[in-house]
């Protein structure tokens, strides 16, 4: 608890009496602000998300959320119940991410709550100052090259693995829709029993188009063939 104990701290005696927009400057300059080691980054990060929720969402981050929000910043995975609240967790390991110089992916089990999650914590994003958007299957390759360009992108674990898939079909790299190296982009996985265990028994596989080639080359190998003809004996076979 001492990682929660020093975000609570931070709000109450840094940024309690902060405006939204000054909020926002604080949160901002936390990115390049090199003095700073990364783990006190993030709970800065996070403190300054919290402070921010309660005046956009007017809601509170309680501590189990916190606590799911550092383990996800770790790698870990964090269980929580249902109603303690794992889209605001997401929102504050979210902010950590992004004060520490990553892109984030929030893999969710369907499209709805793709674009639920996502509409839901725009605000907060957007006074934070983080570019948030989701990426859903009926969407053209133009919309999803913008979505993959935010800060923090919402989908479906199946829909972020075609589109990778698809990237890879393609002759150019200015027609991939994932620009951005993945290798620096962090991922957090909605329901993971689900996505890693249940949907992960079937494999994503994608086909392509194969370009034509012309028929000439076959036309005439085949009236080559039909001049050969057939020998009695092969040549020096003495048997």
């Amino acid at each position: 608890y001492t990682s929660v104990t020093q975000i609570h701290e931070y709000e109450k005696y840094l940024y309690q009496n902060l405006s939204i927009e000054e909020i926002r400057q604080k949160f901002q300059s936390l990115k390049t602000d090199t003095k700073i080691k990364d783990k006190t980054k993030a709970l800065h990060a996070i403190a300054l998300a919290k402070k921010a929720s309660k005046h956009i969402l007017d809601m509170e981050y309680y501590d189990v959320q916190l606590l799911g929000a550092l383990a996800l910043i770790d790698g870990c995975m964090a269980e929580m119940k249902t109603g303690e609240g794992k889209t605001l967790t997401c929102s504050a390991a979210v902010a950590a991410n992004f004060v520490l110089g990553h892109k984030t992916h929030v893999a969710t089990a369907n499209e709805y709550l793709a674009q639920r999650d996502q509409e839901y914590l725009a605000p907060l994003y957007d006074s934070l100052g983080i570019v948030s958007s989701f990426s859903i299957s009926r969407m053209d390759k133009s919309q999803k090259r913008i979505a993959y360009d935010a800060d923090v992108v919402y989908s479906t674990a199946q829909e972020l693995g075609f589109d990778f898939l698809r990237d890879n079909l393609v002759y150019s790299l200015e027609d991939k829709v994932q620009q951005h190296d993945l290798g620096k982009i962090k991922a957090i996985i909605d329901e993971a029993d689900f996505i890693l265990i249940d949907e992960a028994r079937t494999p994503l596989i994608i086909s392509g188009d194969t370009p034509s080639k012309p028929t000439d080359i076959y036309k005439k190998i085949r009236n080559i063939a039909l001049q050969l003809e057939k020998m009695p004996k092969a040549p020096n076979d003495d048997y």
